[in-house]
């Protein structure tokens, strides 16, 4: 038997449809896509562009659009002009926290880093700072998970 307490006014039948069209994602998914982001993000890290090419799945237009003479192919050295040229941080990570699950295929991630002073990376103005970065992590048809993002721009 439900009462209305704690209902919010919905009726069962509507508390029933939420819970069976409610997304669920297996843990060993949400495992695998942080693995996968923080491989991405500590490959960058490293300078190894062409591992991260291999874990992102995002767009690649802006780095293309900021290095016109790099092949707009050749995406490890995208990565590269990017982390070392153009104001990506490709920065240590300090720590991967889950922020939400988009969907059952979509995970949404809050990073922190570390500068090489061994603080915590702090971008934004001095009114309103930012030290924890979205990063998205998707399943593609194939199984695969792939970063969504760029690293933090901050020139």
């Amino acid at each position: 038997v439900l009462d209305t307490f704690g209902t919010n006014g919905k009726m069962l039948a509507e508390i029933e449809e939420m819970i069976a069209t409610s997304p669920v994602f297996s843990l060993d998914d949400l495992d695998r896509a942080r693995e996968v982001l923080f491989s991405y993000l500590s490959s960058l890290h490293a300078g190894r562009y062409a591992e991260a090419v291999n874990l992102y799945g995002g767009s690649y237009d802006i780095l293309r659009d900021w290095n016109p003479a790099v092949d707009p192919n050749d995406y490890a050295a995208l990565f590269k002009n990017g982390c070392e040229t153009n104001g990506l941080r490709c920065l240590e990570v300090a720590g991967v926290l889950l922020k939400e699950e988009a969907s059952p295929h979509e995970f949404k991630f809050n990073v922190e880093f570390i500068t090489g002073d061994g603080s915590i990376f702090v971008a934004g103005s001095e009114t309103s700072p930012q030290s924890k970065f979205v990063f998205t992590v998707s399943k593609d048809d194939d199984g695969k998970f792939l970063v969504q993002d760029l690293p933090v721009y901050a020139p």
